[in-house]
This record gives C-alpha cells, structure tokens and sequence, in this order.
C-alpha cells in the first residue's frame, strides 16, 4: 500500500514539473505568434514584453532575428550585453538553439550558469513565417531561474509526506550523474526510495522520492514486525473508524487544493490573455493623426472579450475596423486575434481605400479556417458583425459593414446607416459585387459613432434593453460636448439602466469626429 501512494505522489509530481515548465516556456509561443502577426516585427516590444514577464522564475526573453539578438528583457538585470549575441555560431552555449532550427522545435538547453551567477533553462523556438515553405525567420528565447522556475511544482511540501526528493540527470558532457535540485539532508544508502524518469522537451531528467522513516533489518526487524502485529490487533478496532474518518479528511484536503490550484491557474492564465489582447488594441497615436476629437469605451463581459477594433494608417488615409465576434470570454477572444491577424494581411496600402475588399477578404480567410463548407446546418457559426471605414485624407469617409451600423450625428438629427445582412464568416460572401460601399462626403459638423450589440441589448432591471432611440437622444443633446464627454455620459446612463443585472455581452463604443 505504501508503495502504491509514493507511485501515485511520484506520478502528480512529474506532471506537475512538466506542467510548471510547459506554462514558462510557452511563453516563446507568444512571442512567435507576435512575431508572425507583424510579419516578422514586434514594434512595441518593450510595451509587450513586461506583460509575458509574469513570473518571478523568469530571467529574461529575447527575440533574434536570423539569430542575432534584436531585442531582450529582463526584470532583474541589464540585457544590453546579450543585444548582438548570434545563437547560430558553433559553440557550446548554442547547441541548443542549432539543434532547434533543424528540428524545427522547442530545444531546451541547461541548466547552466549564466553572466549574473544564475543558473538557468533556457527554451529555445525557431519562427517559421511560413510554416509550409520553412522560411526561417529566426529565434526566440525565454530564461528561467533554476530550481526556481520549479517552485510552483511545490516539491518542498513532499516532506509533509514523510519524503525526500533529489532530481537529476545524465549530464551529456560527463557522463555521470548531475543533481539537479534535492532537498535531501543526510545521504543514506540503505534508504528505500522509489525513481522514474520523465521527458522534459528533449531531455530525460530522473526524479527520485526516499522516504524519512527508518528500516530495520535482520533480527531486528523481525521482531519489531511481530511486535506490531500484535500491537495493531489489539488496537485496531479501537482506531478503525477514527483512520478511516482522518482518511477521508485528508483525501478532501487534498482534492480541495487541488481544485483551489486549478481555480488560481485558471483565472491567471486568463488575466495572462487580457494583458496580451489589451495589447493587440491601437495605440492611441493613430487616432491623434487621424481624428481631431475621439474617444473609446472597451470593456469586456469576462475578463477577455470578443470585441475589437483595429486602426492603420497608410499613405492615401486611414482604415479603422470596429468588429464584435462571435460570443465573448476566451472563445470570442481567440476569434479576436484571428481577425486581427487576417486585417493586418490582407489590408495593404494599394486597396486600403477598398472597405469591400477588406470584409470578402476576412470571410474568406474565416470560412477557410473554420472549415464552414464541410460543416453541418446545425453547427453554431463562428464569425463576426463589423464596420469597415476608410478615411481619406480628403476627410470623405467610405463605409461597408455587416450588421453593424454608424450613426451620424450633425447636431440637428441622427442618421442611422444599418449594416447589411451579411455575417462575415458564414460562407455566404462570394463576391465583392455583395458588398455595398457608402460614400459620406465630409462635413465639420459630422460625428460618428459605432457600437456593439452589448449597449443596444442590455436588459435592464425592467427586462426592456438599452435600445437605440435612448443612445441617438443621448449623441444628439450632447453634441455641442467633447467626444470623451459624451462617451463618459452614455456609459453613466448605460450603468443606472443596467442597475443589478449582469453584462450580457462585451460592451465597446468608438466616437471621432474628423
């Protein structure tokens, strides 16, 4: 019996180890992803990088273009000495990395002690632009702390369980055996211990468990043996139902950690996302260029949501993208991401002013990845409403959108130009021809606004939604007010009609005025 629990104990840590490492080095995932999405860029890596940073185990992370450092972060020490390091030349340090290329995949390399007196893993991940045709593009990297970046394996706590640990390996230099971490005090050779191996990435690390409690041989051991025997006869029925209640007292300790540690996991996985969506969103200078009054409301249901809106200047003017996609929370999330990838591809400076052409070309790429024609009638559609405008530098604007409307306010009425019936992502697009475009001539007393469906359709405490005609009576008598006054109003009277009932949806409203 006692063997079966240190295999069972054995088994929850090795995956707790490969669990705690996987999280850390995913991190050079997210850092490739960013990379791709730029085409090869990450303009604001030193806006992006503390945010991946979220865990003290972590040393540093780095990108490396063709394999030279191009940029690093770290929250504890200088990087400017790695700037400039070439991961491709033939030395020792960089096997690893070498080896990464040829595979294709996450290496790890270490542990091994760095410039600052840390020693360190190291994940290293070769960035494919395009995947199919191999064109490198180059290395990523993250540094963690060893055995620090092991602490949430909560190793430490197997002594509770009357338990040693020692972990280690082969070292592949020596040959002989390398510990790794231990928190043993005394070696004793005769101590009974239970040992397997585990793969992490592509090394073979072996995790040893020695229990605490003394063995008796020979003699000795015989008559201790029958000794409790007849002790546990005598006091078994005494302390039957007293074991079996502290049993069952600790089996759910133990599984309500295990659910508090799930809980905890959970939530900071997805305060991890939001940081990485808030992120995606435009940076405010764009709309500075591009608008003389503006404002932006953007608020999640759950922590992440399925609303964004994507901003990018060119030469001929400015195209912004207000979107709200399928469903909220981490679902509309992802599909978020997806759509801003795709934008950022297929909206170049030669037909930035074509708003058709930006919505067929995400419906294409959206029904491609969600394999829309092979699916059932049945199936939920995965997509989004959205509003394309393309403001000239002219001051004109032009308009396609899927059912998502602009409203236009010019002080004296409020015109309200309603999306088509086109749901981008539904298969359904086929052409160009479908789409229609709406030329708005410029005039200085003009101000626009696009919201998603989470303002319109929130019930109040009286079950009657926010509805349209309160939203035009606000944008008309405030119209003489600064667009981020009149956000803050609408979001004020939004609250007081929502009283106690929850967000039904993603809540995100764009204002601006040319």
């Amino acid at each position: 019996m006692e063997r079966i629990q240190k295999e069972q104990i054995m088994s929850e840590k090795i995956q707790r180890i490969d669990e705690v490492l996987s999280r850390l080095f995913y991190k050079t995932e997210i850092l490739a992803a960013l990379i791709r999405q730029g085409e090869g860029r990450i303009d604001n890596f030193d806006k992006i990088a503390p945010s991946i940073v979220d865990d003290p185990a972590i040393l540093n992370i780095l990108i490396a273009p063709n394999g030279v450092v191009s940029h690093a972060y770290s929250p504890v020490s200088d990087v400017s000495p790695l700037i400039g390091h070439d991961f491709f030349e033939d030395s020792g340090g960089n096997i690893e990395a070498i080896l990464a290329i040829e595979s294709g995949e996450l290496l790890m390399a270490g542990p091994f002690v760095v410039r600052q007196g840390y020693t360190a893993l190291a994940g290293r991940l070769p960035v494919f632009l395009d995947a199919e045709k191999r064109e490198l593009w180059g290395l990523v990297s993250v540094t963690l702390r060893f055995p620090e970046a092991l602490d949430n394996a909560q190793l430490e706590n197997l002594r509770i369980r009357d338990l040693e640990y020692e972990l280690w390996r082969i070292d592949p230099d020596t040959n002989e055996k390398q510990v790794l971490d231990s928190n043993l005090k005394t070696v004793r050779p005769n101590a009974r211990y239970i040992e397997k191996s585990m793969q992490i990435q592509n090394a073979t690390w072996y995790l040893r468990l020695i229990s605490t409690s003394v063995w008796y041989h020979g003699l000795e051991n015989i008559a201790l043996v029958c000794a409790g025997f007849l002790i546990s006869f005598l006091a078994a029925f005494l302390m039957q139902n007293n074991v079996k209640l502290r049993q069952t007292k600790a089996v759910l300790e133990v599984e309500k950690n295990r659910a508090e540690e799930a809980r905890e996991t959970i939530i900071a996985s997805i305060n991890y996302a939001n940081k990485i969506q808030r992120n995606l969103l435009p940076n405010n200078n764009i709309f500075d260029k591009t608008f003389s009054d503006y404002s932006v409301i953007w608020e999640p249901c759950d922590i992440v949501g399925g609303d964004i809106y994507w901003i990018k200047q060119f030469e001929a003017g400015a195209v912004l993208v207000v979107a709200d996609c399928t469903g909220h929370g981490t679902p509309g999330a992802l599909l978020t991401m997806l759509v801003v990838s795709t934008l950022e591809s297929v909206v170049t400076p030669s037909n930035c002013h074509d708003t058709a052409n930006a919505i067929l070309a995400l419906e294409q790429r959206l029904t491609e990845v969600f394999n829309v024609h092979e699916r059932s009638k049945d199936e939920l559609k995965d997509g989004c409403d959205l509003a394309v405008l393309f403001i000239g530098n002219d001051k004109n604007i032009t308009v396609s959108a899927g059912h998502a409307n602009v409203f236009i306010c010019d002080g004296k009425e409020v015109t309200r130009h309603r999306g088509q019936n086109l749901y981008v992502g539904e298969g359904k697009i086929k052409s160009k021809d479908k789409i229609e475009t709406l030329k708005i001539p410029y005039s200085p007393d003009n101000k626009f606004y696009i919201a998603s469906d989470g303002l319109y359709d929130q019930p109040g405490e009286n079950g009657e939604p926010f509805g349209y005609k309160r939203f035009e009576k606000l944008i008309l008598e405030n119209h003489s007010e600064k667009q981020s006054v009149i956000s803050d109003k609408i979001w004020k009277v939004f609250e007081t009609h929502r009283g106690n009932e929850a967000k039904v949806d993603d809540f995100q409203l764009i204002t601006f005025k040319i």
